[in-house]
């Protein structure tokens, strides 16, 4: 059974987490996923990415290699939510490449200034937007004034844990 039809039906996390069984530690397969969630329509990218991000859960390292063709689907002028939640759950999880990072840095920045985009999305590009700004301090008053300015909309507890205890770590 090739790597496609196996992804294609994936639709609850026993089927997620038995596709990483599957493909594991095996580099070549995680390339044959990447490749995958990179070119296919998003009903086939989109359990890839959830793929993706369990296997980031337990093995970062290996996609390490893949992130920016990773991050490149994140670029596209449509993008999925379960997409963009999970790439971003990736990013949070491992290091964002440096030649990526502003990149990364305006697609974080667009989704928390969206008052439309989903609250799961938000939460993951501010925690990537707190560790670029360990390395970027010039951003963290930009970040603190936009989830100040969200806090007062979002009213969901997870979104306003994770903004207060971003903000209490940038203020520090």
């Amino acid at each position: 059974m090739d790597m496609r039809s196996q992804i294609a039906p994936i639709q609850s996390a026993r089927q997620c987490l038995q596709a990483v069984e599957i493909i594991s530690t095996d580099k070549k397969k995680i390339k044959e996923l990447v490749h995958i969630f990179v070119t296919e329509n998003d009903d086939i990218a989109r359990p890839a990415s959830w793929v993706l991000s369990k296997i980031a859960e337990n093995h970062p390292a290996l996609l390490y290699p893949h992130l920016h063709d990773i991050i490149s689907r994140l670029q596209r002028p449509v993008v999925h939510d379960g997409i963009k939640r999970h790439v971003l759950k990736i990013l949070e999880i491992c290091s964002v490449p440096e030649d990526e990072e502003g990149v990364v840095m305006n697609l974080c920045f667009d989704v928390l200034s969206d008052v439309k985009e989903a609250v799961a999305i938000k939460v993951f590009a501010m925690s990537v937007l707190a560790e670029l700004a360990k390395k970027y301090p010039d951003i963290k008053q930009e970040l603190i004034t936009i989830l100040q300015d969200t806090l007062s909309l979002e009213a969901t507890p997870g979104f306003k844990s994770r903004a207060n205890k971003i903000i209490r770590a940038l203020t520090k």
